[in-house]
Order: C-alpha cells, then sequence, then structure tokens
C-alpha cells in the first residue's frame, strides 16, 4: 500500500512507536534527574526568615548564576528561591546551562520572590528547565525569559506561575521543542507578552496555556512559522499596540478554548498564510474561543492578509453574542460569505484573497473554561484497512473518526473521486479536510470545505490519497468503498 505524506502531524504519529520505545528507555535517566538535591537559596534582601530559609544553603545570594555556576549544583537539582530580590549577573542575564528546577518558596507569595534583570532575565542553555513561582521584572530591553540561538533550540522547558513584566519580550521561544509556557502565568506590561518562532532546526510542538496575557504595548501573542503550535484557554486581552494574537508566516497553529477581547486592533490576525499554513481557531464545539469587546470602525475579530493562499478554519466560536451570519461577516476581515468579484467585498477583484476565515456554523454560548487544564490533545491517527489484491465487488471498509477533532481519513475509492461523493459518509459532521501535496512547486495543503466551492481546491481524490479531516461531532464512522 502507498501513502502521501501530509506534513508533521502525520509525520508525528506515525513515529509514536519509535517515540514510545525511546521514552521508557529513558524513563530511568528522567527519574534519576527528577531525584535531584534542593538548594535554599536566601537574598540579604529577604522578607522574614521561616523555615527552610533560616538556615540556606546559599546565605545572602545577590545574583543566581553564583548558584547554578557552582559545583555542588548538578543537572537535576532544584534551587528554591526564598523571599526577597535577586540580580542578574554581570552579563546583565541569569544563564542556566543546567537542566535545573528554579522556583519561588511555595509558603510565599510569588511577587515577593522577585528576580530583576537589565539585559534578559534568564537565558536557557539547557534542557528541561523549569521555573516557577516568582515575579520576574525587567527593565524595558530584551527577554524574560529567553531560548538562547545556538546550533540547536533547547527543548522540554516549562514556565509556569510567574508574573512577567517589564521587558520587550515576556517569554521568547526560539527554536525549542515541547515547551511549556502556563499555566499560572500573568503576562503583562511588556512590548509583546509571547513570542513563538520556527525555524530549520526547531521549534515544534510547544504549548501556550491557562495564562493571563494583557496590557501589553503591542501583541498579546505572536507565532511567526511555528509548528504545531497550541494556544489554549488563555485571556488575551488589553494588548494595545497590534492584535491580541499574530501569526505569521508558515504556521501550523491551533488556538483553541481562549477569551480574545478585540477593540480597536484584531483580535486575531493571519498576517500571510502560505500554502503550507494552517491555523485552527476553533474548530469543534469543544475548542470554541469567546471573542469579546467593542470593535471601533473597522475592527475585527479575526482578520485574514487578501494575499494569503490558505483557508483559515475558525468554525464553532462565539462571536460576542451575534447569532446570524449578516452580522458575524463584518467582522470578521476576508470571511468566507465576501464575493470576490464585488466591489464592496473584504478582497474584491483584481487582487482578491484565493481563501478566507470560514466561520460557519457558529456557537451561541460561550465556551466555560474547565476547572484544571486538560493536556494538549494530538491528532488522532486512524486506521486504514489494507485491500486484497483481488477485493470482492462493491467491497466497503469503515473507519472509526471518533472523538471529535483531527483524523486521518485516506481515501479507499476509485481514482479521479469528486470530494463531495468522497466525503458523503461524514457529511455534516465535519468542517474542513485538508491534504498535502508534497510533490507540487511549492509543496502546498489543498483544502475542501463543504458548501463553499470558490473555497476549495480539492479537485478529485485518487485510490490511497491522505486527508486530514476536522471532525465535530462524536462516534463518527465513515463507511468507503474498496477500488480493486
Amino acid at each position: 500500500m502507498r501513502f502521501k505524506r501530509i506534513g508533521s502531524m502525520t509525520a508525528l504519529v506515525a513515529v509514536l512507536g519509535l517515540s514510545l520505545a525511546l521514552f521508557l528507555g529513558a524513563v530511568g535517566n528522567w527519574t534519576a534527574g527528577a531525584a535531584g538535591t534542593e538548594h535554599i537559596v536566601n537574598s540579604d534582601t529577604g522578607v522574614g526568615d521561616q523555615a527552610p530559609c533560616d538556615a540556606p544553603d546559599f546565605p545572602s545570594v545577590t545574583d543566581i548564576e553564583t548558584v547554578i555556576d557552582d559545583a555542588s549544583v548538578h543537572n537535576g537539582d532544584t534551587l528554591i528561591l526564598c523571599p526577597g530580590t535577586f540580580a542578574a549577573g554581570a552579563g546583565g542575564a541569569i544563564d542556566v546551562d543546567k537542566e535545573l528546577t528554579i522556583e519561588g518558596l511555595a509558603a510565599a507569595d510569588r511577587s515577593d520572590v522577585v528576580v530583576q534583570g537589565s539585559s534578559h532575565g534568564f537565558a536557557i542553555k539547557a534542557n528541561n528547565v523549569k521555573i516557577s513561582h516568582l515575579k520576574l521584572v525587567g527593565a524595558g530591553t530584551d527577554h524574560g525569559i529567553h531560548y538562547e540561538l545556538g546550533p540547536a533550540g533547547f527543548d522540554s522547558g516549562e514556565f509556569s506561575d510567574l508574573e512577567i513584566t517589564g521587558w520587550h519580550n515576556g517569554i521568547y521561544l526560539n527554536m525549542s521543542d515541547d515547551t511549556q509556557a502556563g499555566p499560572n502565568n500573568n503576562i503583562h506590561g511588556n512590548d509583546i507578552g509571547v513570542v513563538i518562532i520556527t525555524d530549520a532546526l526547531g521549534g515544534h510542538r510547544d504549548r501556550v496555556f491557562s495564562n493571563t496575557i494583557g496590557a501589553n504595548t503591542a501583541q498579546g501573542i505572536v507565532l511567526t512559522q511555528a509548528d504545531e503550535a497550541y494556544i489554549e484557554e488563555n485571556t488575551v486581552a488589553g494588548n494595545v499596540g497590534g492584535p491580541q494574537i499574530l501569526v505569521n508566516g508558515k504556521s501550523n497553529v491551533f488556538i483553541w478554548n481562549n477569551s480574545i477581547q478585540a477593540t480597536n486592533s484584531p483580535g486575531i490576525l493571519i498576517d500571510s498564510a502560505t500554502a503550507e499554513t494552517l491555523v485552527q481557531i476553533g474548530g469543534s464545539p469543544a475548542h470554541t474561543n469567546n471573542f469579546t469587546g467593542t470593535l471601533v470602525p473597522g475592527g475585527y475579530y479575526v482578520s485574514l492578509a487578501c494575499a494569503s493562499e490558505n483557508t483559515v478554519d475558525a468554525t464553532f466560536n462565539y462571536w460576542n453574542g451575534i447569532n446570524d451570519t449578516a452580522g458575524i461577516s463584518p467582522k470578521v476581515f476576508n470571511d468566507e460569505f465576501d464575493d470576490p468579484t464585488s466591489p464592496s467585498a473584504d478582497c474584491p477583484n483584481p487582487g482578491g484573497s484565493t481563501s478566507a476565515v470560514v466561520v460557519h456554523p457558529f456557537v451561541t454560548a460561550q465556551w466555560t473554561p474547565s476547572p484544571t487544564p486538560t493536556p494538549s490533545p494530538t491528532p488522532t491517527a486512524t486506521g486504514t484497512a489494507t485491500p486484497t489484491s483481488t477485493p470482492t465487488p462493491g467491497a466497503t471498509r469503515t473507519v472509526s473518526l471518533s472523538p471529535a477533532g483531527w483524523h486521518d481519513l485516506t481515501w479507499s475509492g476509485p481514482d479521479a473521486t469528486d470530494p463531495t461523493t468522497a466525503l458523503t459518509c461524514i457529511s455534516g459532521k465535519f468542517s474542513i479536510a485538508y491534504m498535502w501535496v508534497g510533490t507540487s512547486t511549492p509543496p502546498q495543503w489543498l483544502r475542501y470545505v463543504p458548501g463553499q466551492p470558490l473555497l476549495s481546491n480539492i479537485t478529485a481524490l485518487n485510490k490511497y490519497d491522505s486527508l486530514l479531516v476536522d471532525i465535530t461531532a462524536s462516534g463518527v464512522s465513515c463507511v468507503m468503498p474498496v477500488a480493486p
């Protein structure tokens, strides 16, 4: 059987078996690191001397980097910071070049454990660095938490329960893989809240979740060529110098269950969606985003640049109580209801867009946050039956597509089948389907949007073509033919 590779999401699923084997082999190393030594670090500006800060391992510390560099501190250790103020070293940053956990004393308020920097705050130069429960204060420059540039990015960081303020970028994830910003961060008073940047060396599967990101002077979240980035359960509001969330370039981004307040700038701006871009905003009732705020004239909850080459799935969102397409359409720039042949369209021809923001169906009630954050769902690969060399005439196969969410679906019927015919088995139960064409120049995602022929550019399916389908209902299965 031959299959077509449809991009990094499928590649991720395909290597799960290998990843599991590698994980099991590495469990011993991980647990050894997790069982490291705790070091109590006290500042000479401390507030009180409660235990264990009355007998610290490192007393009167002004520069955390001196502790990190100490020969007694090893990979897997934890630094417990007592209440007080800690400053960066002579270089203006704290270089974290060991796999450490750095956390404020649990019994203290996080605002009483203050780390100040004149350049970067924490410059991350190792894998598996975890920082939590403290206040990180900058001088208006550089980054509060910064993944240091190098021959490769560093992976698997966790940054949670932080107040981050006074920086150019609060958290700057450059080429990091499998890094988490959240939960319970309050990121405010910076130029930009969180930045995720990807290039060929890394920047995959980063997750920003369960944070409050607001009152920054530019954007709340910026994603540039981010691959499999998950933006989930955040409150993003009051960032005044740009959109609340900005998506740039070739990105593979999932924006789920956020509360986004837009006023004079877009809630979400997709600045340039190339043919390889896949952006999902909502996409199912389980992933509804709440768009709120009174828009000024010319303001939009979601805006897609006219020059974009791919469609954005923004179905099943709450649009500030608007319950009809006529009301939603003016609030979304370059939406599916615009007629590009009309002079009044958002992107009229000539120069009109070949794509659009798909907003229908939508929901009429806001999404309610869960009490505790849930893990990022990963695309679910469904099994595909292997046809025999001489199938029985009229043979079919049944593919389970449950639960709701993204699924791989491989067409097993005859060549040159119209996609509407091929997907009849799930009609009304999916919002959009993508097909990766790696042999085109440039490689691109083609799509099929139900009921939207102007937005659909999958013209026909051949046997063994593979689709990435967003299923919006539970208990869905597809019965499709098996061609000789």
